[in-house]
């Protein structure tokens, strides 16, 4: 049986016939792909990370950016989507090569920095943690990272903990919730980092975004606790009317100028600000604060000085038989002198051990207790008062001749501070100039 062919008319309504009709829900984009995958996106669609813990600008800017015009981009940045949002966003790393092709795109329009190929991967269970957590450790494997930066990106990720655990977090629980992913800090550094960022960030925000150091920071941090325990000690009902946070932010904030920044300016102007309320001389304050500052010397037995051998005392430890004392020639009388001849007194025999304790008690020793923090203490106040301070080393003997009967004698005895000591019945040994 022959089919009907069908007509010029048949043909037309056939082909002018109704398209299908999805009349399913409307579905504004698809789902993400629950593996890494790799697409290629237009800028458009791509954001930088919002927690990017970088605040300045890459000191490598131009350089990259001259590379990537040159070369193209050999190294996309790995991409993430946080789900039911429209746009991707920097996985861990990157942020400035997407910096750069936004201004490529701007100055060339060529298509080849306004569509990349990245490599997608999926949002992790645990997000933002994740995601900060990578851009610290990008960035502090080329050490790009100021402290400040590095502060605030540890700030935030302990804001995340907390928010996953529901209550607070210490600093060692801190430092050990970062090591487990991935970027392990030093619980003493988070102290120090959390520091900056309550006491030093709202006073000198210039000079910390500027690149302020790590050893600048941790005098601050310092000298901030220890000036706060020297306020807390001294002050009277007039100077707890005067909050000590705010004297010493409003001193520090002087110095937020960007410029070369001066630690020890600082120091003397915050002392003389205290100085007033609290009634205090200001070196007496400052050697208060630089000796909280100081750290304790070891605890260690003071060392005897050694016996000074008593110059009769024989060797072996055989005792000597006791020698008669020389009695001095006398003089004979002439003939026409009537006076009688005298006889010089001889002093009393003495036994060894009174000769041995007088020798003791005219050795110089130095002052018992005299540690070295105590003598660096005293050096710099008598730097600051200009006062000199005696070294026991160079002062403990000196020589001073007299003259005695037509001949010059030089007698040796000790010094206290620079004064001479002669006391009575000394043992002191004579030299004939």
């Amino acid at each position: 049986m022959t089919a009907k062919s069908l007509s010029r008319d048949d043909i037309k309504g056939k082909l002018l016939q109704g398209s299908f009709m999805n009349n399913g829900p409307h579905v504004p984009q698809l789902s993400d792909p629950v593996a890494d995958t790799p697409m290629v996106i237009v800028l458009d669609k791509l954001r930088p990370y919002e927690y990017n813990p970088r605040i300045n600008r890459n000191p490598l800017f131009d350089e990259l950016k001259a590379s990537i015009l040159n070369r193209g981009l050999d190294a996309p940045p790995p991409i993430t989507r946080r789900p039911g949002e429209e746009h991707f966003i920097i996985r861990n790393g990157g942020n400035t090569r997407l910096a750069i092709l936004n201004e490529l795109w701007r100055e060339t329009r060529d298509e080849q920095f306004l569509r990349i190929q990245c490599l997608f991967r999926p949002w992790p269970k645990r997000g933002d943690i994740v995601a900060l957590t990578g851009h610290l450790a990008e960035n502090d494997m080329h050490g790009e990272l100021t402290f400040i930066e590095r502060a605030l990106g540890i700030e935030r990720a302990k804001t995340l903990y907390e928010q996953e655990a529901n209550e607070s977090i210490s600093q060692r629980e801190l430092a050990r919730r970062l090591a487990a992913d991935g970027y392990p800090v030093s619980q003493p550094h988070i102290s120090k980092m959390q520091d900056c960022v309550h006491f030093l960030l709202p006073a000198i925000p210039n000079l910390l975004y500027s690149g302020l150091g790590k050893p600048q920071i941790e005098r601050l941090t310092n000298l901030r606790r220890t000036a706060a325990k020297s306020w807390a000690k001294y002050a009277d009902s007039a100077a707890n009317r005067i909050d000590f946070e705010s004297l010493f932010s409003e001193v520090l904030a002087t110095f937020d100028d960007g410029g070369d920044f001066k630690f020890d300016r600082f120091q003397d102007e915050l002392i003389h600000q205290m100085q007033q309320p609290l009634g205090k001389d200001y070196n007496w304050l400052k050697l208060d604060i630089l000796d909280a500052r100081a750290p304790l010397p070891p605890v260690t037995e003071p060392e005897t000085p050694a016996p000074v051998a008593s110059a009769k005392t024989p060797s072996d430890g055989v005792k000597a038989p006791p020698q008669e004392p020389k009695k001095p020639p006398v003089k004979a009388a002439s003939k026409g002198d009537t006076t009688p001849a005298t006889v010089p007194e001889v002093p009393p025999e003495t036994t060894e051990d009174e000769d041995q304790d007088r020798i003791q008690a005219h050795i110089i020793t130095p002052i018992p207790g005299l540690t070295p923090r105590i003598q660096a203490m005293k050096q710099q106040l008598a730097g600051a008062t200009g006062e000199p301070i005696p070294d026991f080393d160079a002062s403990c003997l000196h020589s001073i001749p007299v003259q005695v009967g037509g001949c010059i004698l030089s007698p040796t005895f000790g010094t206290s501070n620079g004064r001479s000591m002669n006391p009575p019945n000394c043992d002191i040994r004579y030299s004939v100039w």
